[in-house]
């Protein structure tokens, strides 16, 4: 099974040709904690504030082209003009809400005299919360009251 990403409406595979060179880690988000030391205490006091850390998934991509430019272009394009932030991963039935994208840039190796290769790492820094797709049914409640 080929790797890939559904972002901004495009696949990462089937529209842009880049492949995912290893799996995608996807951390467990982190409680967000703040640690106070108080004098005369041993340790410190640890005060939750019963939310989660944007988690950061890693995708490192690669693709072979005779057409690098083009390929750059399509990939910058992708991840500049977002007019649809759920991030898909591998075609799964549910999605992470990405609220801000680093790139690296995309390294260049000659194959051949006609074609290169292109590397980068993406960085999509997401809302912690794994939304299913299927539960995203728009209900209209037409009354005062909801029992």
């Amino acid at each position: 099974m080929n790797l890939q990403i559904s972002f901004n409406g495009k696949n990462s595979l089937t529209d842009l040709g880049l492949d995912i060179e290893t799996r995608i880690d996807v951390p467990i988000p982190k409680k967000r904690l703040t640690k106070v030391e108080v004098p005369g205490r041993d340790g410190s006091l640890t005060i939750s504030e019963d939310a989660l850390d944007d988690i950061t998934i890693s995708v490192p991509f690669n693709f072979q082209s005779e057409e690098f430019e083009n390929v750059c272009t399509n990939v910058k394009n992708w991840l500049t003009n977002i007019t649809d932030n759920k991030l898909i991963l591998n075609s799964e039935d549910s999605y992470y809400l990405v609220n801000e994208i680093v790139c690296d840039k995309i390294e260049q190796t000659k194959i051949s005299e006609v074609s290169s290769k292109g590397t980068f790492t993406l960085k999509l820094i997401c809302n912690p919360i794994k939304y299913d797709i299927l539960g995203q049914d728009i209900i209209t409640i037409t009354g005062k009251y909801i029992s």
